[in-house]
């Protein structure tokens, strides 16, 4: 079996190469899978520890995207401008173990995740 980490969002084809010990392989048939990934978020860490590690679908290039990250009450904590489909942030030490609020905005899509520290 084998499992796709990263799908594509609506039809992806598949086929798997099998190489023998001596070197000789075959290809399988071609599977095709419909993937109806909603929202823009593919997978997160979650509770973080040191360092906010989020992938996203895909996103659009020709859209700014930006990510804003806020505590219970309210207050912004931090922000940033994503580029390319990945968060990756380390965390002030200042920023104590609670529940958190992440907000990822693209254009007119708005997204929000709870977290954990």
């Amino acid at each position: 079996m084998f499992k796709d980490f990263a799908p594509l969002k609506g039809n992806a084809f598949y086929r798997i190469r099998q190489i023998d010990l001596d070197g000789k392989f075959m290809f399988s048939k071609v599977v095709s899978i419909n993937s109806k990934l909603s929202g823009m978020v593919l997978r997160y860490t979650n509770p973080i520890k040191d360092q906010l590690l989020i992938e996203l679908t895909n996103t659009n290039p020709s859209v700014s995207t930006e990510w804003k990250l806020y505590d219970l009450a309210g207050r912004l904590m931090m922000k940033g401008i994503i580029t390319g489909n990945t968060i990756k942030s380390s965390l002030p030490v200042s920023l104590v173990h609670g529940v958190y609020v992440l907000e990822i905005l693209q254009g007119e899509k708005r997204e929000l995740l709870k977290l954990e520290k």
